[in-house]
């Protein structure tokens, strides 16, 4: 009996004696929330620019786009991106025909289709350095495999009539470096990209598509399969 309240006392001593030695520390009720809202970010982004520019160099001032971007938060430090574009007449595309045609008797209509895998880069080390509040999220720079495809068609209305117009395809493949800054809930995201295009630029007739050859001066534009890329979005978290 003398052994068994020996062990009972000294198994109490040491586990009131190390047991006070653990430190339990609080909750931090702030940074729980802020860790679950930063696995779930949604940014919603366009650019308005693009209204008069539209995809690429090789429709400037002919095509305008109008464009949303969703880009959601799949991992720490990862992102998926997609967007879907309206194509339209751009208000500069009576500046890049003859003088004497009147731009409203063309047609200008199409869509583009773009997705990227995004890889936050260097955010524990900026929240070592003091740079950042939080060593993970979707801001702070980036590398991006990027691809779109985007097709317009150009035509005027008495041709449209018969099935004959001019058809516009733009498929690239890129790997975009950028930077994505948040103040609040407001977004700005840069970026600027490298990789291979595939352009084609068809007569369609009701019986037959034929490649249009392009003038040697768009050939930097339109011929070469080189692509880079360059531009900005401004965007709103959610």
């Amino acid at each position: 009996m003398k052994k068994l309240i020996g062990f009972v006392f000294c198994f109490g001593f040491f586990t009131l004696a190390f047991g006070q030695q653990r430190e339990i520390k609080p909750m931090n009720m702030d940074s729980l929330m802020s860790e679950v809202k930063n696995s779930k970010q949604l940014f919603i982004k366009t650019n308005p620019i693009s209204l008069l520019t539209g995809p690429a160099l090789a429709t400037f001032f002919v095509v305008g786009e109008a464009k949303l971007l969703a880009e959601y938060q799949v991992g720490k430090n990862q992102s998926v991106e997609v967007g879907a574009s309206y194509l339209f007449k751009s208000p500069f595309f009576d500046e890049v025909i003859d003088t004497t045609t009147n731009a409203d008797f063309y047609i200008v209509n199409g869509y583009r289709v773009q997705a990227g895998y995004r890889l936050y880069v260097f955010n524990r080390f900026l929240y070592n350095l003091g740079f950042r509040d939080n060593p993970q999220g979707i801001t702070g720079f980036f590398i991006s495999p990027h691809v779109s495809y985007a097709q317009a068609k150009v035509t005027t209305k008495s041709a449209n009539q018969f099935g004959n117009y001019y058809q516009f395809s733009l498929l690239d493949y890129t790997l975009d470096f950028g930077l994505q800054l948040k103040l609040g809930n407001f977004v700005t995201d840069g970026y600027m990209g490298f990789g291979y295009k595939d352009n084609k630029y068809t007569l369609v007739t009701p019986t037959s598509s034929t490649k249009v050859i392009t003038p040697p001066e768009l050939d930097i534009f339109f011929e070469n399969p080189y692509k880079f890329r360059i531009g900005f979005n401004l965007g709103w978290r959610f």
